[in-house]
């Protein structure tokens, strides 16, 4: 999970950054501390050995193995190889974020290309954005073990208002091995196109602009998807796991305190706790850990066990055996339980008032003051800025001096 720090290091002060070095969520200590304690168990268990178990005879021996270990252990390229695999991994993680499908310019475009204030209008529209959604859901349930919680069947995604049962029948009829999220980016299509040639739609200009933001979120989709599907291969992994793992258990035994009076190269003086190589661990098992916690935010091991290019032609061929038959048979705008104002009977009469700015009590959250209010409109009173009388609010009130109060009004 990425926690939200930035707002505590907003002002750069002396010592900002340090403080988050304490924090417990989220932090590398909370991530580590069960395998930096195993591995601090081990070094001591074996040093305790080494002083106050084994003879002069068991304790030569283990110092010519632990000087063995200590110089060969750093012919483990483990920066190089870890280097590579977080860098790979990361790209992966910020690129399934980038390929997250939102529908915000999408919607844009449908509410300022779509036309008619009537009922079919809004209901074109917004059946428009139902199938969005729907492209959405499908897609995200099929990658992400919580999204599949929430929709664990089509059945689930009907109930919840996103499919008619109309559209779930056609949906089943669709006879596929292969997943069909891509079937509401059809829907779309034939339903924008049937709101052209019916004069919803003005121009075949705004038509090609809304199509192509659908083959944009349509093509986010398949990239999500296929981050989803193909996988790190698991040899990089073994390579980056063996190298850390055997690097540490070399550790162990080769960066213990010898016998300081038998003049060892590297061991005058023997200080009981090895402080940079407990930081070593700090580095590269973090890198590790954070690595296998990254790769775990929406990608899984995918169920496919076929190839790559195999499995790519036939849901190719899937596509273009299917896609006449969705043209032939596009699904008519309905209405679904989402068709109704989710605003209460009351709500016309109320606004939600928001006011930035230093109040009275003076409260601030994360750096900035914020209220909510409810107010009846009736008790609302807006004044044009140059009637307001100077001196009306105390200077230090203001933000800013040149404007007296700002008021944001939305529906709440």
């Amino acid at each position: 999970m990425t926690v939200t720090y930035t707002y505590r290091v907003a002002d750069a002060r002396l010592g900002t950054f340090s403080q988050l070095l304490l924090r417990w969520k989220g932090s590398i200590y909370k991530l580590l501390y069960c395998e930096f304690l195993i591995f601090v168990s081990f070094y001591f268990s074996i040093s305790l050995i080494y002083r106050f178990t084994l003879d002069e005879n068991q304790r030569l021996m283990f110092e010519k193995l632990a000087l063995y270990c200590n110089s060969y252990a750093e012919l483990i390229p483990v920066s190089f190889v870890l280097g590579f695999y977080v860098t790979l991994v990361v790209s992966r993680w910020w690129g399934q974020y980038e390929s997250i499908p939102w529908p915000d310019r999408i919607m844009n475009l449908v509410s300022s290309s779509v036309d008619g204030k009537d009922e079919y209008g809004r209901l074109l529209r917004r059946t428009l954005m139902r199938y969005t959604n729907l492209l959405n859901v499908l897609i995200l349930r099929s990658v992400s073990t919580a999204v599949f919680k929430r929709f664990p069947s089509i059945e689930h995604v009907v109930t919840a208002g996103l499919m008619t049962p109309e559209e779930h029948k056609k949906f089943d009829s669709l006879n596929s091995l292969h997943n069909k999220f891509w079937i509401p980016c059809v829907w779309f299509s034939n339903l924008a196109v049937k709101a052209r040639n019916d004069g919803r739609i003005r121009d075949s200009v705004l038509l090609q602009g809304i199509l192509n933001e659908m083959n944009t979120l349509r093509s986010q989709c398949g990239r999500l998807y296929g981050y989803d599907w193909i996988s790190i291969p698991l040899v990089y992994t073994q390579v980056v796991t063996i190298a850390v793992y055997s690097f540490f258990l070399a550790c162990l035994i080769g960066r213990q305190f010898l016998d300081p009076a038998k003049k060892y190269p590297g061991h005058e003086m023997d200080l009981y706790v090895p402080v940079f190589t407990f930081l070593q661990f700090f580095f590269y098992a973090g890198w590790l850990k954070v690595s296998s916690k990254e790769r775990k935010w929406i990608s899984r091991i995918s169920h496919h066990g076929i190839s790559f290019f195999l499995h790519s032609q036939e849901g190719a061929k899937k596509v273009i055996r299917s896609n006449p038959l969705l043209v032939q048979d596009a699904s008519e705008a309905e209405t679904t339980r989402w068709w109704q104002s989710p605003y209460c009977k009351r709500e016309p009469a109320l606004f939600h008032v928001q006011s930035w700015g230093r109040g009275q009590e003076g409260r601030c959250l994360k750096g900035a003051c914020k209220w909510d209010m409810l107010h009846p409109l009736h008790q609302l009173q807006l004044l044009p800025l140059h009637s307001i009388p100077p001196g009306a609010f105390p200077p230090d009130r203001l933000q800013y001096p040149e404007v007296s109060t700002v008021l944001f009004l939305k529906r709440h």
